[in-house]
């Protein structure tokens, strides 16, 4: 299992792919890493407009992760 956390505009380490599902707040998507293509991944973008004023729903699913 691999976290990776970075300030970086995702743009720039991830080529996205297709959406794998919906969810309250956001969507996870296929990504492939720019200098390793080979590898596949699970991305779940998060939006943040949505989770304005919903903050400790956000902190669960992000404890859920």
């Amino acid at each position: 299992d691999l976290v990776f956390t970075s300030t970086e505009d995702i743009s720039k380490i991830y080529t996205l792919g297709k959406v794998l599902g919906v969810g309250s707040f956001g969507k996870v998507v296929t990504a492939r890493m720019i200098k390793n293509p080979e590898k596949q991944f699970a991305i779940k973008i998060i939006e943040k407009a949505k989770c304005k004023g919903r903050e400790d729903i956000l902190a669960n699913e992000i404890y859920v992760l």
